[in-house]
């Protein structure tokens, strides 16, 4: 019986030393900075973690001398070490630095990625590599990483080269882009022509159409997450670009080897500079301005300071010289972002972030004419605090949970008059609209088996306008369901809830949105998306195959009745309609990463649309950006290792529009005695013109040795000077009868800039 028990006890020692694990935790990065969302991969133990959205990772293995250990990033390829694990190590884990886009990096990446996407339960989240999108053709050479993820299904334009865009049937307002964590309320430059975002300081991007993750809250259809560069820790670097339209410059230096290290870098258009040299006069330009601070106090504490300054400036002045008739005209159009983080590892398992956040976007209009003069102001300014944990209990099972809280201070229609004028517009202040919004959150992720992983959370959100408390219960889930070895199932469902919305009129074209809370009148809106996908790795074409549909429905809708001038009013509320809305659809997206020919083609098949009882006689209509068809063909071809190819076609259905279809005379007791009354259709009842469009464009880069690293981009601009339709126009015809007319932004347009870095 004494042998029994001694027999049982030494194997029941052996099981437990067998099974003793240890914990292996630190940063995945390069000889620069922290890589996000790489994979960390065991092959042994078959076993594998992804970093978090600050570089942070913790996997538990068995106790054993060393493992081999290897790690993939869609940027930087697979780099393999060999780490001990005898005991708790906290251990960075170092990948070679990828600053070209070799041939070899992409044949060990792609299929990492391409295996990543299945394996993860993540669904419709659009990836940018801006490497890559550097190659792509753009308007005056100007890489905008917007434009490019508008070339994704799921994602819809709006109008001809704006940077308002429109997720899976939502408004342009129900967009949520953050950089590094700080909302930025005004995306774009030129009216929207370019975005604020300078593709040299961009470390991360990915936009969420769905399946979105419970720390994400506030909008109803997206969230653009934007994180920064850091600066390198261990030598100076510049890199720049000379382009037709703009010119930029970034500096990233240490400022203490290892421990302190800057990022720097501006970007300022000279469109007003080339209209002068041909005699013109545009006085408007843009700038940005980035800049980030990354202080290692320790192995376990990390702090950043970043910052984001954009401005449009546009400064017109006639008649200097006789002030009786001089005549001016400008405005100022600006976002300005402040990040402070603080990252703290508790332990190999427990990671945290702290964030304060400050954010502002305004405008200021001014008027002049003789001497009255006319400025008209708006602003949204946001304090926010965010505390975040990220707990990785297990290989299959991590946990993230926080709290955020935002005040939210609006101050629209701000009116400042002298002279004449004044007699009839009155000074005012604009009324102050302070709201508080709050969350607090749990995400989990969570492997029941090797095929079926799931993960999701809770959001209980609540915001305090004057006067009425509203609260929201918003829950998401996502599974995966994992088909063969290259292709797996995946479900989501997400409700969303927004406590703001954008207000635009109609009879001003100036840059003139204003942003409004939530009232005891209006309530928040909300939606609730399902979606399903399948994912498919094609070895033999070297590709991946993404295939999602999905539904959503939301209430809430804010619409404005027609015609209604929202300017200098601050009872809007009184203009403002509350209705629902759905859309639903499916997409199609084609990748292929490897090869010399890499690209993607994708379409979109959709349907939007709205109902609200006090417009359209009740009935429901089609969203104005309704647009039944959408592809794209995007391709980048290597001729040379210095010498790429790159094309993009795009064709879209049209937009939709109300038109007159008829008129009645009315008697009236003015002049002619007579008013002219018009007819409508039903609302956005006809389409615009379909359009198509192919850009392409050329980059020569330098000799990969060589210390000053160059590049020459050559291309065009809608090639066949086929101009898209972007507005409506009712002209008189040569027999005297009114027709609409589709006149188009931008035909063919040429392009050269000149990149560099050292």
């Amino acid at each position: 019986m004494k042998f029994l028990s001694l027999l049982v006890l030494l194997i029941t020692s052996q099981i437990l030393i067998a099974q003793e694990t240890v914990t292996l935790s630190g940063y995945v990065k390069d000889s620069k900075e922290e890589l996000l969302y790489a994979k960390v991969y065991i092959p042994e133990l078959q076993a594998g973690v992804i970093s978090n959205e600050y570089g942070f990772y913790s996997i538990e293995v068995p106790k054993k001398e060393s493992y081999l250990i290897i790690i993939s990033h869609i940027s930087h390829g697979e780099t393999k070490l060999n780490v001990s694990a005898m005991e708790n190590n906290s251990i960075d884990l170092v990948m070679k630095n990828s600053d070209n886009v070799l041939e070899t990096v992409e044949v060990n990446a792609v299929k990492s990625e391409a295996k990543a996407e299945i394996e993860s339960t993540e669904m419709s989240v659009v990836k940018i590599d801006v490497k890559k999108a550097k190659l792509l053709p753009s308007i005056g050479g100007e890489t905008d990483v917007l434009k490019v993820a508008q070339l994704l299904p799921g994602i819809n334009r709006g109008g001809e080269g704006g940077t308002s865009f429109f997720v899976r049937g939502g408004d342009g307002d129900q967009n949520l882009i953050l950089v590094d964590e700080a909302t930025v309320y005004n995306p774009g430059h030129l009216f929207g022509f370019f975005s604020v975002f300078n593709p040299d300081v961009i470390k991360d991007m990915r936009i969420y159409k769905g399946g979105f993750p419970a720390n994400y809250g506030g909008r109803l259809s997206s969230v653009t997450d934007i994180r920064m560069k850091e600066g390198d820790m261990n030598k100076l670097r510049v890199e720049g670009g000379i382009g037709l339209l703009s010119s930029r410059l970034t500096v990233d230096a240490p400022i203490w080897k290892d421990r302190i290290s800057f990022m720097v870098s501006g970007r300022r258009t000279y469109i007003d500079q080339v209209f002068k040299l041909v005699g013109q006069d545009l006085p408007y330009f843009f700038y940005d301005l980035n800049g980030k601070i990354n202080f290692k106090v320790s192995k376990k504490d990390r702090i950043y300071l970043s910052s984001y300054f954009g401005d449009d400036v546009l400064a017109y002045d006639a008649g200097k010289s006789d002030s009786s008739a001089a005549f001016g005209f400008g405005f100022n159009l600006g976002n300005f972002t402040q990040t402070l983080r603080w990252n703290h590892v508790y332990n190999a398992k427990l990671f945290s972030n702290i964030s304060l956040i400050h954010t502002r976007f305004k405008y200021n209009i001014r008027g002049q004419y003789a001497d009255n003069q006319i400025l008209i102001k708006s602003a949204v300014r946001d304090l926010s605090a965010k505390y975040a944990f990220t707990y990785f209990k297990s290989n299959d099972t991590k946990l993230k949970f926080g709290t955020e809280f935002i005040n939210h201070n609006f101050r629209p229609n701000v009116l400042s008059t002298s002279g004449e004028i004044g007699e009839f517009l009155e000074n005012q202040e604009g009324k102050l609209l302070k709201t508080f919004e709050g969350a607090v959150y749990g995400n989990i992720r969570h492997d029941f088996s090797k095929r079926l992983t799931f993960s999701g959370g809770l959001r209980l959100s609540a915001s305090a306008p004057k006067g009425k408390i509203y609260g929201g219960i918003e829950p998401r889930a996502n599974f995966k369901y994992t088909t063969g070895e290259n292709s797996s199932l995946k479900l989501s469902y997400s409700r969303m809830t927004q406590y703001m919305h954008r207000v635009s009129s109609s009879s001003v074209a100036l840059p003139t949105d204003l942003w409004y809370p939530i009232s005891a009148g209006i309530r928040p809106q909300s939606a609730d998306q399902i979606a399903a996908g399948y994912n498919l790795y094609l070895p033999k074409l070297k590709s991946s195959l993404i295939i999602e549909t999905y539904g959503k429905y939301m209430k809430g809708l804010t619409e404005y009745k027609e015609g209604s001038n929202l300017i200098l009013n601050d009872n809007f509320e009184e203009l403002l309609v509350q209705g629902r809305g759905w859309s639903y659809g499916a997409e199609f997206l084609l990748k292929k990463d490897e090869g010399r020919l890499t690209g993607w083609l994708g379409y979109t098949l959709s349907w939007t649309k709205r109902q609200f009882d006090e417009i359209n006689d009740g009935e429901a209509f089609f969203a104005k950006y309704d647009r039944r068809h959408y592809l794209t063909a995007v391709g980048t071809l290597e001729l040379s290792p210095r010498v790429y190819f790159s094309a993009i076609f795009e064709y879209a259905t049209g937009a939709r529009f109300t038109p007159i279809i008829g008129q009645y005379f009315q008697p009236n007791a003015g002049l002619t005695g007579v008013e002219i009354i018009p007819v409508f259709a039903e609302k956005n009842s006809y389409k615009m013109s379909s359009s198509h469009r192919l850009d392409v464009n050329f980059v020569f880069k330098s000799k990969p040795e060589k210390k000053f690293q160059t590049e020459w981009h050559v291309g065009a601009y809608n090639v066949y000077n086929r101009a898209t339709p972007y507005q409506i126009k009712i002209t008189q015809g040569d027999n005297g009868a009114m027709k609409y007319t589709q006149p188009g932004l931008f035909g063919f347009i040429p392009s050269v800039a000149f990149n560099f870095k050292f």
